[in-house]
Formats: C-alpha cells, sequence, structure tokens
C-alpha cells in the first residue's frame, strides 16, 4: 500500500518537476540574451569605432551562448543525431566563413563608392554579430524542443 501512494504522489510531482526544468531552459536563455540586448541597447556611441566595438561585443557574447547551446544539444543526442549536429554546425562555419568574405568585399566596394570614410564598417560588422545570433537562436530552439518532448 506505502508502494502505490508513494508512486502516487511521484506521478502526481512529476509534471511540476518537468514543467520547471522547461521554464528554466527558457528563463535562462531569455537571462542571456536580454543581458547582451540591454549592453548593445545601452552602450555610449559617440563614434564609429563606439559601434563597431558595441557590434564585436554582440558577436562575441552571441557566438558564447552559440557553442552552449551547441554543447547543450549535443548532450541531449544519440550518436547519429550527434554526427548529424556536428555536420551542420561545420557546414554552417563554411558558410559563415564564405558568407563573411562576401560582407567584407561588398563593404570595401562601398568603401571604395564613397571615396573613403568609415561608414561602410555600418554595412557589414553589425551583419557578423546577426548571423552568429541567428545560428545560437537556432541552436536553442532545437534544444528546447528536446527538453520540452522530454518533460512533457
Amino acid at each position: 500500500m506505502k508502494r502505490i501512494i508513494y508512486i502516487l504522489l511521484f506521478l502526481l510531482s512529476a509534471p511540476h518537476v518537468y514543467s520547471q526544468k522547461i521554464l528554466e531552459v527558457q528563463q535562462e536563455f531569455k537571462q542571456d540574451t536580454a543581458r547582451i540586448e540591454s549592453h548593445v541597447r545601452n552602450s555610449f556611441l559617440a563614434n564609429t569605432a563606439d559601434f563597431v566595438q558595441c557590434m564585436y561585443y554582440l558577436f562575441d557574447e552571441y557566438d558564447k551562448l552559440l557553442n552552449k547551446y551547441y554543447r547543450l544539444l549535443m548532450s541531449t543526442l544519440d550518436e547519429e543525431g550527434k554526427a548529424a549536429l556536428k555536420s551542420a554546425q561545420m557546414n554552417w562555419i563554411k558558410y559563415q566563413t564564405a558568407d563573411r568574405k562576401l560582407l567584407d568585399n561588398i563593404s570595401i566596394q562601398i568603401y571604395k563608392n564613397m571615396e573613403g570614410g568609415t561608414m561602410y564598417h555600418y554595412l557589414s560588422t553589425p551583419l557578423y554579430g546577426y548571423m552568429v545570433k541567428d545560428r545560437a537562436i537556432e541552436l536553442y530552439n532545437y534544444y528546447s524542443a528536446i527538453v520540452e518532448s522530454k518533460y512533457e
């Protein structure tokens, strides 16, 4: 009889534990991204160099999140999934590298067309950060979907 009561208590409390895990994952991601976005919004941008520095901060911080959610996602996958994620990430890195070269080339062309100046940084620098941000969000969404399916 006691065993049945313990099993019932466990089953009744389990949904709360599971939903708590989902909320923790979501809350952590919201806090991480809010911290980054707040820093960027509240940065004093007196000149182009400040703007570029701010965009590199965005890039670096989202790169840390990308790596965090890559590792978390990797830890939830079976061997086949791990191989697929690794392959997808390697292909994304190749794409990002090629796209950055294109953006650099476009920036140089704009610089030449404008006969100098510092404005060309406004084209390519933010895009580097946003490419990494988008990938970090994708990896978080994949991880979150697995967590939700596991704990619902």
